[in-house]
């Protein structure tokens, strides 16, 4: 009988993080529960090891450590020293359709001494309010395109270094941007800003997006490449992981 329940159970766990299918938005939300998933064998397999059932308790254990692993291979195979001249520190956030306190932002921009700020969901009012009204304009005095009167699609690179080519991204509902930031070692790189739908309610759009940042990715010539935003993915999804670790 735990062999059955523990078969049933890990088998499916093991293909899930392979699957690489929209499939009306039920695979990549289930993906995204993985790590809870394992946790849950895990918690199934305790269960099966009291009732003395080693045989199901060894598949539940065997299912949970195969259905994380290749979210886990990713952070390894991505590992690697990283040397640069000049520091670069980049602050990613998503403001939540311009909701987010511009007080509590500006605080984080400045403990965290960032140079190059990206912000998606965010409109024109939010930016003034942290470049002028909380006193960031002189720290961050370059920016890219004004953004969509829409704050959901709203997308913005705010940096301390000049912008120059700048180039928006295609392949998304939301606004995509990206520009070379000019270094004051005399280098530069590419700072993207990206925002694909969520997979909920429109897995069709999420997948056409992410693929289509990864073939932006491959196609730009640039050396360096910094690329940030609101993913709405996880290693749990081939196709992030396929972008995120390319090769």
């Amino acid at each position: 009988m735990w062999i059955v329940i523990a078969v049933v159970l890990a088998v499916p766990a093991v293909v899930l993080p392979h699957l690489d299918l929209p499939a009306g938005g039920l695979i990549p939300i289930a993906q995204s529960l993985l790590p809870a998933g394992a946790l849950g064998l895990l918690v199934v397999a305790v269960v099966a090891a009291v009732s003395r059932a080693w045989i199901g308790a060894t598949v539940l254990v065997a299912g949970a450590v195969l259905s994380v692993l290749p979210v886990l291979n990713p952070v390894a195979a991505g590992a690697g020293d990283c040397t640069a001249s000049t520091p670069l520190t980049v602050l990613s956030f998503n403001a939540k359709f311009a909701g987010a306190d511009p007080r509590q932002l500006a605080d984080l921009i400045r403990d965290e001494g960032a140079d190059v700020v990206i912000l998606v969901e965010t409109d024109e009012h939010l930016i003034g309010q942290i470049l002028v009204g909380q006193g960031l304009a002189e720290t961050l005095p370059y920016r890219t395109k004004q953004v969509s009167t829409n704050a959901y699609k709203g997308s913005v690179i705010l940096s301390a270094h000049p912008l120059s080519a700048e180039e928006g991204i295609p392949g998304s509902v939301f606004e995509q941007v990206s520009a070379v930031a000019a270094l004051p070692d005399g280098s530069a790189v590419r700072v993207a800003a990206v925002h694909p739908p969520p997979p909920v309610g429109q897995p069709g759009d999420w997948y056409e997006a992410v693929t289509a940042i990864d073939e932006w990715i491959q196609a730009t010539s640039e050396p360096r490449l910094v690329v940030a935003g609101d993913f709405n993915s996880s290693f749990s999804h081939p196709v992030f992981r396929r972008l995120a670790v390319p090769g």
